[in-house]
């Protein structure tokens, strides 16, 4: 005996509606269960919510009412301890690819007579090797700070406000020093 199903698809316009219905329980789940410092990746944790909701009741029946509720605010809840693993990783990630940065110039100081020759080319390109495992938005503007750029020079290369430029360089900054002190205990 052969079974034949029929696709039921969800259109644009449920799909809509459905959103429309239910982002309430989708950001109330998001709230409770997204760290606070992964608020920039709120937008990604509800684009996966409703994906992932498309995906699975592609071929399936929508669940009515409170149903199609608990079964988003679950879906949620998951994407945000999916996002929060994964941002975890990439700092595992970035923190080893750090320690082995430093752990390569440490061995290249001691390789050398006199490291700290007073030579300012020979700390700059010390301190670009460092800066290198930094993540993007606050690597570039220490790299054009190392490079000899105001503040306000940094600001307009990289189309942000000053205030900005500047918290991402203290940022910087108190990243590359935990990272030093994180080696210097080991």
């Amino acid at each position: 005996m052969k079974i034949q199903c029929e696709a039921v698809l969800v259109t644009e316009a449920q799909l809509a509606e459905i959103i429309h219905e239910t982002r309430a329980t989708v950001f109330q789940s998001i709230r409770r269960h997204l760290p606070a410092d992964l608020g920039h990746a709120v937008e990604d944790v509800v684009q996966e919510t409703y994906l992932r909701f498309y995906l699975h009741f592609q071929h399936r029946s929508l669940p009515e009412g409170d149903g199609r509720q608990r079964w988003l605010y679950v879906a949620a809840r998951n994407e945000s301890r999916k996002a929060a693993r994964s941002a975890r990783r990439r700092t595992r990630l970035i923190l080893a690819a750090a320690q082995t940065a430093q752990s390569e110039l440490s061995s290249e100081l001691e390789r050398r007579d006199d490291p700290l020759d007073g030579n300012a080319e020979n700390l700059r390109s010390r301190l670009e090797v460092q800066t290198a495992v930094l993540p993007p938005h606050f690597r570039q503007p220490m790299q054009l700070r190392l490079q000899g750029l105001s503040l306000k020079d940094i600001a307009r290369r990289l189309s942000l406000a000053a205030g900005t430029v500047k918290s991402r360089l203290a940022r910087g900054r108190e990243l590359l020093a935990r990272e030093q002190a994180n080696t210097g205990r080991k």
